[in-house]
């Protein structure tokens, strides 16, 4: 018999997280380790049958997450993030599972407004932990993509409240030493969110002098690249940057959108046209 345990951590979270709790109801169970609210969200979760627990946050996402795993008590883990709704029928989870039940890790797509991206978000807890202070991933890699299971993430006003949060924690990482090829990529990105253009490039392009050349993290990096040279007015380089993102990746749809818009050349429009987005990190 399948069973799944839902995870979620959550911290301050009471405008959002009814949405995601009822989105999945229907799960064996749902687990709440809230972080140190001084709302309602805790009252809220366990209002809608959550079992809470409580932890002391410690600016390291792994650390919670797996803290929260520990609470669980079902083979599978559904992990969920309270400005998240699963929108996919329940059901249609278990059915899955029972016709992939030898698979390890699912990943499935995760969208907002302005993207969408693949996320391991269902598998099984006695062969997965969570790695990372922050922009956390599971020791072991997916075995299965699909798109039959879709998540919706509408990005909590709490992170307007503490924009810098993710960039302190990954500084503080990088100072420590024994920094991962990943820690560099996401300080890269999330200096591009906050637009600080030059930091980010400068972490950017340390990335791409230590890490190994993969088709859908290196086109990543160029066009986030040149998107920082285009708010920084220095076209010519944004139009270098997007020229060897569809040099490592030649199915990258949004770099040949781009490069019509800053040449004016109807041939990027043709190439855009038969894009297929395959090995795409994030696709918008």
């Amino acid at each position: 018999m399948i069973k799944i345990s839902a995870a979620i951590i959550a911290k301050n979270n009471e405008r959002e997280i009814a949405a995601c709790i009822n989105s999945i109801n229907g799960v064996d169970e749902v687990i709440v380790l809230d972080t140190g609210s001084n709302d309602k969200t805790t009252y809220v979760a366990s209002g809608l049958g959550a079992r809470v627990y409580y932890y002391r946050w410690e600016d390291d996402f792994s650390a919670a997450r797996n803290r929260c795993l520990e609470y669980t008590h079902n083979p599978w883990i559904l992990s969920i993030d309270t400005d998240e709704i699963l929108e996919t029928p329940v059901e249609a989870m278990y059915n899955l599972l029972r016709e992939n039940f030898t698979k390890k890790v699912i990943s499935f797509p995760i969208a907002d407004r302005e993207k969408t991206f693949w996320g391991a978000r269902l598998f099984r807890k006695s062969l997965c932990h969570y790695e990372g202070e922050i922009h956390e991933q599971l020791n072991v890699n997916p075995d299965l993509y699909t798109d039959e299971i879709k998540i919706w993430h509408n990005p909590s006003p709490n992170h307007q409240k503490d924009p810098l949060r993710n960039i302190a924690i990954l500084r503080r990482v990088v100072e420590k030493g024994n920094t991962s090829q990943r820690d560099i990529f996401f300080l890269g990105v999330e200096l591009h969110a906050a637009r600080q253009y030059d930091a980010a490039l400068y972490w950017m392009q340390y990335y791409l002098q230590i890490a190994p050349r993969t088709q859908n993290y290196t086109s990543e990096v160029y066009y986030l690249m040149a998107d920082c040279y285009c708010n920084l007015h220095r076209v010519s380089r944004a139009i270098d940057c997007l020229m060897k993102a569809a040099e490592s990746n030649p199915e990258m749809k949004c770099v040949y959108e781009k490069l019509s818009q800053l040449t004016k050349d109807e041939k990027w429009d043709e190439k855009a046209k038969t894009a297929t987005n395959v090995n795409v990190l994030v696709l918008r």
